[in-house]
């Protein structure tokens, strides 16, 4: 489980002095093909907010933030303790911009800290060294802009804390000698004292494991409200899952904001009972799936649910099939067979096999989670006339529960089994694994109301 510690009284010492020494321009050039791509279709939905692409120069363009102090309590802070977890940071910061729909981004107040340690420059002999270290420095952010489909440009007050020996001056020196890398909207933060390593990272990081399953997660650990009511998330990555076990704090964070719920607590012998009640048994999962990366995270997802045995994934064609199944029966291996995830193992069938399955052997519900004209909203009362169901109740009852492909969703054959829709709230779809998260959280985890 990721750290949840509490923000402290530096944020704000942080923030201020942030504004007065990195103050970030508004305006970025934007020279790689796919970012510029996405930006062109994803500014439509946020120059409402004074956001804009001009597509022809590649310019992006920010509303210059006028009033920082106003957006103090609504953040999240993310701890990155190793670089090789930055590559999961920016899957992560754009499914908060998507799910968060209804607030302005500019008063998602982020911080990203680089914990870890770099070489110490100021020896003249170390100047190369310090260099060095700025551009890879730079080439992380970058990774996090690029990862998150450019949605992390968005957050007009992401702010990256850097790691100790590592200046704001070196590394914009390194991202303004490449403009492939040069964010200038993305506010850097120097850390003045390397000690605050311990107060982020403990020894919970050493302990952790990829490829081992994770308590589910309870949101009141991880967030918590000021004397205004203002929330505020603070996590620890300490696994490559740890972002998409997480993505439930993302979605309770944004159903804060937006002022539709608040934490409940529960105990832990109280969630473990009523995960194991027979009354509410985990639905067939069917996850429709083309990456070899989802077939590992998707897996992993279920074994934390001890729902492997009821996984499903779906796809194109037997080629296909053949070459997942492969992938699929080695990551499996290489687990640690003593872990309670559920008996049996995942089953990979193709389209075809899949509807002969459904209609042959299966009599139950099936609910497709889908951006759909007839969906049920999560946590949201239906609009539907003469509809006396909830979304969760839909979830719950439901014998299977499908997901489509993140290209171009459920395929049909299956989508008309479908006996109703269920939607997650966002600006524009999540991808598959994070969408898969929040469900089968807000569902079967019973720690929000």
């Amino acid at each position: 489980r990721a750290n949840h510690g509490r923000p402290d009284g530096r944020w704000k010492k942080m923030t201020e002095a942030a504004a007065v020494a990195a103050a970030p321009s508004t305006e970025t050039k934007i020279t790689n093909p796919g970012i510029a791509d996405r930006l062109e279709k994803d500014v439509i939905g946020f120059e409402r907010y004074g956001f804009s692409f001009d597509s022809s120069a590649r310019i992006f363009r920010a509303p210059p933030d006028t009033d920082a102090d106003a957006h103090q309590s609504q953040h999240l802070w993310v701890t990155v303790p190793a670089p090789a977890l930055v590559p999961s940071v920016g899957p992560f910061l754009r499914t908060l911009v998507r799910i968060s729909d209804g607030v302005d981004p500019q008063s998602l107040r982020v911080v990203v800290s680089f914990c870890w340690g770099e070489e110490d420059g100021d020896d003249q002999e170390d100047v190369g060294a310090a260099a060095a270290a700025a551009a890879r420095i730079a080439h992380h952010v970058h990774m996090i802009v690029r990862n998150s489909m450019s949605a992390a440009l968005f957050l007009t007050s992401l702010l990256i804390l850097l790691p100790a020996n590592v200046s704001v001056k070196e590394v914009r020196d390194a991202m303004r000698q490449n403009d492939d890398v040069n964010y200038p909207t993305i506010s850097l933060i120097e850390r003045v004292d390397s000690r605050q390593y311990d107060n982020e990272v403990d020894s919970a990081t050493a302990n952790a494991k990829e490829g081992r399953p994770s308590p589910l997660v309870r949101i009141e650990d991880y967030t918590s409200f000021d004397n205004d009511g203002k929330v505020s998330a603070r996590i620890l990555l300490q696994t490559r899952m740890c972002t998409v076990r997480l993505t439930p704090i993302l979605y309770h964070l944004a159903r804060a904001l937006r002022k539709e719920c608040s934490v409940v607590t529960r105990r832990d012998s109280d969630l473990a009972a009523q995960i194991q009640d027979n009354s509410m048994p985990m639905p067939l999962i069917l996850a429709c799936v083309d990456k070899v990366a989802n077939l590992f995270r998707i897996i992993m997802l279920a074994r934390d649910y001890r729902a492997q045995h009821r996984l499903l994934l779906v796809v194109r064609d037997e080629r296909i099939r053949t070459r997942l199944e492969t992938e699929m029966r080695k990551f499996i291996a290489g687990l640690d067979p003593t872990d309670d995830c559920g008996d049996g193992i995942p089953r990979i069938e193709t389209i075809e096999d899949t509807v002969i399955l459904l209609r042959d052997e299966y009599s139950g519900t099936i609910v497709a989670v889908d951006l759909h004209a007839d969906a049920l909203t999560l946590d949201e009362p239906s609009d539907n006339v003469g509809v006396d169901m909830s979304a969760l109740s839909a979830l719950r009852s439901a014998g299977a529960v499908i997901w489509g492909f993140e290209k171009d969703g459920i395929p049909g054959a299956i989508d008309s089994m479908a006996n109703c829709y269920v939607q997650v709230r966002c600006r524009s779809s999540l991808n598959l694994v994070a969408a898969m998260s929040v469900v089968l959280h807000r569902g079967w985890s019973f720690t929000i109301k």
